[in-house]
């Protein structure tokens, strides 16, 4: 359970950072977005900051895209609304 919580953070950190970037969108899609859930949509995140290796392309389908959308949305909502105690 930890480790699938652990790969899935890392694979969402480029999406969590280009959602709280405030520079122009990080993501850029090669493909016009439709509403075909199976139809597959590729999207290049820039290189992590302090890093010689090139931009990364990942390629899913709608389907797939939303569903981490949603996975994002939902873990900040509860990061968000958790109540705030002071040590």
């Amino acid at each position: 359970m930890f480790v699938r919580r652990f790969f899935l953070s890392f694979a969402l950190a480029p999406l969590i950072m280009a959602a709280q970037a405030p520079t122009p969108p990080a993501a850029a899609v090669e493909k016009k977005q439709t509403s075909n859930a199976n139809e597959i949509l590729c999207k290049k995140f820039p290189a992590p900051t302090g890093t010689r290796l090139g931009d990364r392309k990942i390629c899913k389908t709608n389907a797939q895209w939303q569903t981490i959308e949603q996975e994002i949305f939902d873990a900040l909502d509860r990061v968000q609304r958790k109540p705030h105690t002071s040590g």
